[in-house]
């Protein structure tokens, strides 16, 4: 099996490195892997399912290929965009709420699969600190809090780390944070509420000061976490669907 791996984007972002770390597991699992990417170019001859990791590429992608859809905005309605959103044999939902948008969107549930976002291990927290980190991608801001600068660093020294956003396909960096024994206070925006699995998830920046004090003291599993988003648990998932597409 020979997979191209193709994305448009010219930095570095969340979905660049979903997509090396799912090369790097591929090729780990004997699965050979190409590239077509401004950053990540590792050319292929031939290959037998091409996937597509941005809006881009799946627009001019050729069959037969699969779109990972990391984003929770809903899918537009155009005409375009309905030609666009038949043409993969399936689609990689990073989450639950994902997979229902792009269902509203007419795209058959048997062409659907979830297949959440990776972290990588990350050292432990120190809470002892008090230390309350935001982020923020919504410009609300949370009185006492520590903005985000260099995630994996700041959550060296973590109690809490606060995610303020109006809409998340997941949000990986909720992830992080409990992977580093650190419990999450996330909005309810997308797919967000399904990365909390040790926190509290708010409807309201108003109900920030609460959930601080009942937050703080929960304990984390970070190898719970760590289980359950592993690049091994990815590429499984993601073979799983290729080898659905391919009947092999």
């Amino acid at each position: 099996m020979t997979i191209l791996h193709s994305d448009s984007g010219k930095s570095w972002h969340g979905g660049q490195l979903q997509m090396q770390m799912l090369v790097e597991g591929l090729t780990a699992a004997g699965i050979t892997c190409g590239v077509r990417s401004p950053l990540l170019d590792q050319p292929v001859d031939s290959w037998d399912l091409q996937h597509c990791h941005d809006a881009r590429s799946h627009t001019f992608a050729r069959r037969p290929f699969v779109v990972s859809r990391r984003v929770g905005f809903p899918v537009q309605r155009t005409l375009i965009s309905q030609w666009k959103y038949s043409r993969a044999a399936a689609y990689l939902a990073v989450s639950n709420y994902v997979a229902d948008e792009l269902g509203q969107a007419g795209v058959p549930a048997s062409k659907i699969f979830v297949v959440p976002d990776a972290i990588r291990p990350i050292p432990p927290a120190d809470r002892s600190t008090g230390r309350i980190l935001l982020l923020s991608k919504n410009g609300q801001t949370v009185p006492g809090a520590v903005a985000v600068r260099d995630l994996r660093e700041d959550l060296r020294e973590c109690d809490v780390f606060i995610y303020l956003s109006d809409m998340e396909g997941l949000g990986s960096a909720a992830l992080l944070a409990q992977a580093a024994g650190v419990p999450v206070i996330a909005s309810r925006a997308g797919g967000l509420p399904e990365a909390v699995k040790f926190g509290t998830v708010i409807d309201h920046v108003d109900q920030v000061r609460r959930a601080i004090d009942e937050t703080r003291e929960m304990t984390v599993d970070p190898e719970a976490i760590l289980r359950e988003f592993s690049v091994e648990r990815m590429v499984e998932r993601t073979l799983a669907v290729y080898r659905k597409v391919l009947s092999c």
